[in-house]
């Protein structure tokens, strides 16, 4: 009985931590959707979710960082962030992080998502076989 005891309070007290770090990790971000920038960017190397992780890793140490999302497949990272930090910031943090980084216009990912369209069935690189936003790895396709 003691036994069992001791592991629901090592379970209770992990939930419990688990929850802290949720609401102090949610509430670190203050920024609302209305300060909201997001910027393309064409960024090479990237094959799964755990490269997203890196960079993300990367981002959040930036003041001015919201969100990314991405399309593996097209090697596009579409971030979210404030005019607090600069697209010239984004793309060294990337490229820091071991993925060459570009942003691009909008006419260059309309034509990199036709070509790709042109070229077959849309499945490509990382979890799932799609990038992500497949389901793979839970990563959202960048907005378009």
């Amino acid at each position: 009985m003691k036994r069992m005891n001791k592991k629901i309070g090592i379970v209770f007290g992990c939930l419990v931590a688990a929850l802290v770090l949720s609401i102090s990790l949610s509430g670190a971000n203050t920024n609302t959707d209305e300060e909201a920038i997001q910027t393309i960017f064409k960024v090479d190397n990237m094959t799964c979710g755990g490269c997203l992780n890196t960079i993300n890793n990367e981002l959040q140490k930036n003041d001015g960082y919201i969100d990314l999302g991405a399309d593996l497949r097209l090697g596009l990272v579409a971030v979210k962030h404030t005019d607090e930090l600069s697209v010239e910031e984004i793309a060294d943090a990337i490229t820091e992080s071991g993925y060459p980084a570009r942003e691009i216009s909008e006419d260059e990912m309309e034509e990199l998502q036709a070509a790709s369209a042109q070229q077959g069935n849309g499945r490509g690189s990382g979890c799932g076989g799609g990038g992500c936003g497949s389901g793979g790895c839970g990563y959202p396709t960048p907005k378009q």
